[in-house]
């Protein structure tokens, strides 16, 4: 099993987690992995569909998550669209938009798996921070928990 087919697994794993606590309304959960699964992983399958998953760790983040929110955007513009044209009446409502972004998300990542057998994701081990970046880095940080 290649790299790249292990991590589609993962992907289906965490997509099914992911709409598991969605569908069953667990409260935390929900909202943990719905946000942190949509606002990643849609982006990274595109950059690899794309064959940029060369790019180096900041790229790829930065790339993913703005591919993702218009990914979710342009998507969810276009069931809504196509439901109204199909005579549905709740387009947007939970299951159809967790069906169809499952959907969408399996589709992309297989496709992705079948036209990038070698590429390999971005690891931790280009990260290196001196003392005087990391207390750089620490007032951001604290800003989402400062704004609770």
């Amino acid at each position: 099993m290649t790299p790249i087919v292990k991590r589609f697994a993962v992907v289906v794993a965490l997509l099914a987690a992911t709409d598991l606590a969605v569908l069953l309304d667990i409260p935390v959960l929900r909202q943990l992995l719905g946000f942190s699964f949509f606002t990643f992983v849609p982006g990274i399958l595109v950059l690899y569909l794309l064959r940029l998953g060369r790019l180096g760790l900041t790229e790829k983040v930065v790339l993913s998550v703005g591919l993702s929110v218009s990914f979710l955007m342009l998507y969810g513009l276009f069931v809504n669209s196509a439901s109204l044209l199909v005579g549905y009446d709740t387009p947007l409502s939970t299951v159809p938009v967790v069906v169809s972004f499952s959907l969408a998300v399996l589709v992309i990542g297989a496709v992705a798996c079948v036209r990038n057998r070698t590429a390999s994701f971005a690891g931790l081990s280009g990260l290196t921070l001196s003392t005087q970046e990391k207390a750089y880095l620490f007032l951001p940080a604290t800003f989402p928990l400062l704004s609770i």
